[in-house]
């Protein structure tokens, strides 16, 4: 997630590649908490505040574009 976390405010992934890490991330969970393979992973999500990585990357990205907006006008991106 760290690298996700950075990575996405510079780089953009396609639809299919943030589907493919989300489908990871929820088997991630389902394995740590024991679920099986067709329970759902929402009332971990919500109780852990773990958004998904869609959301996560418009977070970032808006974070990122924020602080980029308040940087001196010298600063090179």
């Amino acid at each position: 997630r760290p690298i996700l976390k950075y990575g996405h405010a510079i780089v953009c992934c396609s639809k299919t590649n943030l589907d493919f890490l989300d489908r990871c991330q929820y088997q991630c969970l389902r394995q740590h908490f024991g679920g099986r393979s067709a329970a759902s992973t929402k009332v971990v999500k919500h109780m852990l505040n773990i958004p998904s990585l869609t959301g996560h990357t418009h977070i970032t990205t808006f974070k990122f574009m924020n602080r980029a907006i308040q940087w001196p006008q010298t600063t090179l991106l």
